[in-house]
């Protein structure tokens, strides 16, 4: 038993503020790395979708001896269908490439950081996810930007093997932050569409800081990450700011990390520049 003199071991009211005051300041040093530490095993989660979905892609090679066309996922729902019956868009759902592949419901064809692609406010919102509004997040490299330097020699889809002379570098299967679109224009619904060419809108789905659409690339102190699967079926995470801000007329140059398109090389062994490029 105690002694009468000797004092309890609680702890008094300004000893429990101060733990909790030290508690609280180690959770909010702690709390941005935690949800950074969340946001990157999302972009390893799409690099293992694309792993996926390039297997798929070669199996579909194997079997048909040529390049795929499109890749999967679920139809276009209703209020993006403007009007089309549910029949077609089913069969539009089936005719994609890989429909036979992957199941049009699987979670390889979302992106856990699609934020859809929004144009407004005198353009259309795709969402909130784009996989909702087009039935997957990610875009095949079907064509290059509309502006090149160089001459495109062809474009991927229905190409027979072996036409990618660099298949470790042509980009295959990317997402929306990799490249910038043309802002559609509701003219005067989202079924009339009319497009303005500049300025672009970009798109930040992985790791954005900020507004997740944006029409002034200038001003944008975000980074354009996207995961990328490439022809040769590997898949990394890319770093396409530099590409947009640089030189915002080509952003489908070729750099020391990608390509997007081969371009038609002359009878002196070098690319065929564009004489139809815009000043």
């Amino acid at each position: 038993m105690k002694a009468p003199h000797q004092k309890g071991s609680a702890f008094t009211l300004i000893e429990l503020l101060v733990v909790i005051a030290i508690l609280a300041i180690l959770a909010s040093l702690l709390l941005p790395s935690l949800a950074r530490g969340k946001r990157q095993v999302y972009v390893t989660n799409c690099l293992n979708n694309f792993q996926q979905i390039g297997l798929s892609l070669q199996m579909f090679l194997t079997d048909r001896q040529h390049y795929a066309s499109s890749l999967g996922g679920r139809e276009i729902p209703d209020e993006f269908a403007c009007g089309e019956p549910l029949e077609d868009r089913l069969a539009e759902m089936r005719a994609r490439s890989l429909y036979g592949y992957i199941d049009p419901n699987s979670k390889v064809w979302q992106c856990l950081e699609d934020k859809g692609l929004d144009f407004r406010n005198d353009g259309p919102y795709f969402g909130p996810t784009a996989r909702y509004a087009f039935g997957l997040s990610y875009r095949l490299n079907t064509a290059p930007w509309n502006n090149t330097k160089y001459i495109v020699q062809g474009v991927l889809p229905r190409q027979r093997e072996g036409w990618v002379k660099q298949p470790s570098e042509y980009i295959y299967v990317y997402e929306p932050p990799a490249q910038p679109m043309h802002k559609p224009v509701c003219c005067p619904d989202l079924c009339n569409l009319c497009a303005i060419r500049e300025p672009y809108n970009y798109f930040h789905w992985h790791l954005n800081t900020g507004p997740p659409s944006v029409f002034d690339i200038a001003a944008d102190n975000q980074k354009a990450i996207s995961p990328i699967l490439f022809v040769d079926g590997h898949a990394a995470r890319e770093d396409f700011t530099k590409s947009l801000h640089d030189d915002w007329k080509y952003p489908t140059e070729a750099t020391k990390d990608w390509i997007w398109y081969q371009p038609l090389i002359g009878t002196n062994g070098l690319p065929v520049p564009n004489p139809a490029q815009p000043d």
